[in-house]
């Protein structure tokens, strides 16, 4: 096993796992999470081993948002860590993603993998383990795994195992980590998870960190674990424009980071914004529910390529007629939550976003089509997440690299 080393002022430590009867991960494919995937993360099992030592318990909800870490790690780091194999802003909303899906805290664990990897700077992260899982005296590396989401997955996946013990039913397939001790606390991780005795204590000063940065109180290190489940993102108000129609932003301002409202879309106009799986969906503007394209698989994971046939790009998709003449289409969502034919105002919750469809993190897809032109999203919803209820200016150019 790995003994830890020392800290330096940008953490840059590696803490030994005490983990037994760690088992090398195969190459598989991973489950795009639509089956069983829950809309809000998990709530505590029952048979967790009730620990009261001050600490936060590993199962239950973030605290902290996507947008909220991105914009700590923006005025901290400021920097895209070059061993990492995906950017930085990706891997954040998949700790978020990831975590939520097996119902552990991911903006904890996201500080974890800060302590863990120095930043991810260490040789772990070039093999995507950001843990230091199996990484032993014995061995010059921990495990290694085939991407960046499928260790972060495997991250959340072992701490749930020692919250609620080897045979609690996971999420998404095994992919075959067996904890060799329990905790349902992060502070009993020192001992257990890591050698290092102090080792909640340095995580704590990264999360502390983390939360006062956002100008949150210490307080919020312990958030309640919710007794309901409901889809993450909060509430979303409604503008009303000057012929009457309502309009709305396609998820909470909590939801996303704000410094994606200019982000141009790859190849022509549309948007993709970057937000955990399980986030709620909203209608801009109502209409008529006019198809429902229901392919519940990632591309990439499923065999597809170029030229296959029977694999949806858009995944689970939502389009929707309004009788303006704007035809709105949502893809690569876990779930649609209205059928063909449904009526739907502005702001009702439409889908639960994910990574189904050519999608290569979880984010959500937005099209515009008014009067049959392909328009840009992006300066229609930055006017909506302002306030500003128009007359907008609707364009097809400046949402397109190139």
């Amino acid at each position: 096993m790995k003994r830890p080393q020392h800290l330096g002022i940008t953490i840059a430590a590696s803490f030994g796992l005490l983990v037994v009867g760690m088992l090398g991960i195969p190459f598989l494919a991973i489950s795009s999470g639509t089956g069983g995937m829950p809309q809000c993360p998990l709530t505590r099992t029952v048979d967790t081993p009730a620990t009261d030592d001050g600490t936060p318990t590993i199962l239950g909800p973030s605290t902290l948002t996507v947008a909220q870490l991105i914009d700590w790690w923006d005025t901290n780091k400021n920097r895209q860590p070059v061993r990492l194999s995906i950017p930085i802003h990706d891997a954040i909303a998949l700790y978020l993603s990831e975590a939520a899906t097996e119902g552990v805290r991911g903006d904890i664990m996201f500080a974890q993998s800060i302590v863990e990897t120095g930043s991810f700077t260490n040789s772990d992260t070039s093999i995507n383990n950001f843990a230091g899982i199996g990484h032993y005296d014995s061995r010059v590396s921990g495990n290694a795994y085939s991407e960046a989401r499928t260790g972060i997955r495997a991250q959340a996946q072992l701490l749930r195992m020692f919250a609620s013990g080897n045979d609690v039913e996971l999420v998404n397939p095994d992919l075959g980590i067996k904890a060799g001790r329990r905790s349902a606390t992060w502070g009993g991780l020192a001992g257990t998870w890591a050698t290092a005795l102090n080792y909640w204590d340095v995580i704590r000063d990264v999360y502390t960190d983390m939360l006062t940065h956002n100008g949150l109180d210490g307080a919020e290190i312990t958030p309640a674990i919710p007794t309901s489940c409901a889809s993450r993102g909060g509430p979303v108000a409604t503008i009303i424009d000057d012929t009457g129609r309502a309009w709305s932003v396609p998820v909470a301002a909590d939801a996303f980071n704000p410094d994606q409202l200019d982000d141009p879309h790859h190849d022509y106009p549309a948007w993709d914004l970057i937000i955990p799986e399980g986030t709620a969906v909203h209608a801009v503007t109502g209409g008529t529910v006019a198809s429902i394209r229901n392919w519940p698989h990632n591309w990439w994971r499923n065999g597809c390529g170029r030229d296959s046939t029977g694999c949806d790009t858009c995944g689970v998709g939502v389009t929707i007629q309004s009788d303006n003449g704007l035809r709105h289409t949502y893809c690569h969502n876990t779930t649609a939550l209205v059928a063909i034919g449904d009526q739907v105002t502005a702001g009702q919750e439409i889908a639960i976003s994910g990574d189904t469809g050519r999608s290569g993190t979880p984010h959500l897809h937005l099209e515009f089509r008014l009067d049959g032109t392909q328009y840009c999203p992006q300066p229609i919803v930055a006017a909506l997440y302002g306030g500003d209820a128009g007359p907008w200016t609707w364009t097809a150019a400046g949402c397109t690299f190139g």
